[in-house]
């Protein structure tokens, strides 16, 4: 007997769809990123050598915000 044929198609969203999506996202920028991190930088007494800690927590925090906010 011969099987039946399954119909597992899937689609991808428009283009147009996930460009409005994103561009209704607000987004944060380097020189954002950079001014925060340097914040954090002031922080912990202006100790050398943890730039890219600094830079990744300031990224983590601002993403984190930016988040809460397309939530709410």
């Amino acid at each position: 007997m011969p099987r039946a044929r399954k119909n597992n198609v899937v689609t991808m969203p428009k283009a147009e769809a996930r460009a409005s999506r994103l561009a209704a996202q607000p987004t944060v920028t380097d020189r954002e990123i950079a001014r925060r991190a340097y914040e954090i930088f002031e922080r912990r007494g202006g100790a050398q050598g943890a730039d890219l800690d600094d830079w990744l927590q300031a990224e983590h925090e601002l993403r984190g915000e930016a988040a809460a906010e397309r939530r709410a």
